[in-house]
């Protein structure tokens, strides 16, 4: 009796060993989610340990995973662990949405930046386009107007440089806006006719 229950001890002993040696290499999460394989992980470890020197005359029949008892102590660890999981995720969730804002902000002001720089570009051209047409304008009315003298002045057989300024010089009184002239001509009607007095 005395032999057995020594015998049943060793095998208890290396059964726990084999066990515990075992559970170091498993995930705390595997005693949920895949206890199947914990369970065969466990069976081989407690079988390999009763063949070691000296082995034990035993066949292991039956392996099967009960019920798992969390101690206190490693279940608040996992609930830490867990919860600064989710703390960790929620800060790189504040931090990719912070630098998201700062890249959207660059790339607005970037934006806005070719904006301004191609309306002030289109403002420029449109003032020299402006500015050419008006030159282009003054160009052909000037040239239009010095035709229509030349030809005037042509027709009315006006050849002398002292008549020509003069006319000139008229026109461009008469053109003033500002200034109130009126051109008339002589006629009998408004000439004071005088006669010689004798002597």
């Amino acid at each position: 009796m005395f032999v057995i229950s020594s015998y049943e001890s060793v095998i208890l002993s290396r059964t726990n060993d084999a066990i515990k040696n075992s559970a170091t290499n498993v995930k705390f999460e595997d005693y949920f989610r895949d206890r199947k394989a914990v369970e065969l992980q466990f069976r081989q470890a407690v079988i390999a340990r009763w063949n070691d020197q000296p082995p034990l005359h035993a066949t292991l029949d039956q392996f099967h995973l009960g019920r798992i008892k969390i101690p206190e102590s490693v279940a608040e660890k996992q609930l830490s662990a867990k919860i600064q999981i989710e703390k960790n995720k929620e800060e790189e969730f504040v931090q990719s949405a912070r630098i998201e804002r700062e890249i959207t902000s660059v790339e607005v002001n970037q934006i806005n930046l070719e904006k301004d720089r191609l309306l002030r570009s289109a403002q420029a051209e449109s003032s020299l386009i402006t500015a050419n047409a008006f030159a282009q304008s003054n160009q052909i009315k000037n040239g239009a107007i010095n035709t229509g003298t030349l030809d005037l002045l042509t027709s009315l057989e006006i050849t002398s440089e002292e008549h020509s300024t003069a006319y000139t010089y008229i026109r461009t009184l008469q053109n003033r806006q500002n200034l109130g002239l009126s051109v008339s001509y002589l006629s009998d009607d408004n000439i004071v006719k005088t006669s010689a007095q004798a002597s």
